[in-house]
């Protein structure tokens, strides 16, 4: 793991057992949680004002904040 996070991807079948029966627990939990678009996309938005207004508006002077379209929905 220490590898990877510095670049040095393996193949996963190269983890120890133990590791390897970790990642397979961890993959299958999230699996098992539901997805939901429409938090996603609020998500999205809260993350880019966020971010709109912490970076980019004060190295642009531009409201980035206009980019959100209030009509745009994902199951439309």
């Amino acid at each position: 793991m220490r590898a990877a996070e510095r670049g040095r991807h393996a193949p996963i079948d190269d983890l120890e057992p133990a590791n390897r029966a970790t990642l397979t627990a961890v993959h299958d939990a999230v699996d098992r949680v539901p997805r939901d678009p429409a938090r996603y996309h609020r998500q999205g938005i809260e993350f880019h004002l966020r971010d709109a207004a912490a970076w980019a508006n004060e190295r642009t002077g531009r409201d980035l904040a206009e980019q959100v379209d209030p009509s745009f929905s994902l199951t439309n």
